[in-house]
């Protein structure tokens, strides 16, 4: 029989935190240190684009240098 933790729930502001980090915005200096572990957590395991997506302005160009 192997022993295995209750998962703890995330509090308010690691939650915000992992909700920023998922969606690619910054980390707010106002929460708290167990909220950086999260995010930097977060932020290390997601996968990094190798290439930059084009923005909307551009993406008609881009479109037409891919096909053209």
């Amino acid at each position: 029989m192997t022993n295995t933790p209750t998962p703890k729930s995330l509090t308010y502001d690691e939650n915000k935190a992992a909700d920023a980090a998922f969606a690619g915005r910054p980390f707010n200096d106002a929460w708290s240190a167990s909220a950086r572990m999260v995010y930097d957590g977060i932020v290390k395991a997601l996968p990094r684009a190798e290439t930059d997506v084009p923005a909307p302005a551009q993406a008609e160009t881009f479109a037409e240098a891919l096909t053209g």
